[in-house]
């Protein structure tokens, strides 16, 4: 008699039916774990932000965005420059994007590096890339000065 299957084991329906019953299970934790529908707050209330969102901040005042990932070295190392920054009360908005938490963000906003940090100058204009390579609060305070 010739033997079905393969090194595993042979086939039998009872041993498919596990096998389709698993993969129902699993794809039904996944579409309903947090996995998939993580609670994103930030500092714009339940919702994530927007870029149209941070547009309309710009009207008032200039904003300066920190675009980063938690998994990037150099953002680590750079956080507590921008903290610094962040607490010491500069004359704009300053908003922290994490990129695995809002990817939209990151992509509407053309990112394409971690640190990626740009600003809005006042009255919504096009956003301005920073370009230096020194980054701390001095540098963050200088760029934001360029921004009014």
């Amino acid at each position: 008699m010739a033997r079905r299957g393969n090194k595993f084991g042979t086939f039998t329906p009872d041993n498919v039916l596990m096998v389709i019953l698993g993969l129902m299970v699993f794809m039904y934790w996944m579409c309903n774990s947090s996995f998939i529908e993580r609670e994103h707050k930030s500092l714009f209330g339940e919702t994530p932000p927007t870029t149209k969102k941070l547009m309309q901040m710009a009207q008032t005042k200039p904003v300066v965005i920190l675009v980063h990932a938690p998994w990037c070295g150099f953002c680590k190392a750079m956080m507590p420059e921008w903290d610094s920054f962040q607490q010491s009360n500069p004359p704009a908005h300053v908003v922290k994007v994490n990129s695995d938490e809002h990817p939209h963000i990151a992509k509407e906003l053309g990112v394409q590096s971690f640190p990626t940090i740009m600003g809005i100058p006042r009255n919504g204009q096009r956003p301005v890339l920073y370009k230096e390579p020194n980054r701390n609060k001095e540098m963050f305070m200088q760029f934001t000065s360029t921004l009014m």
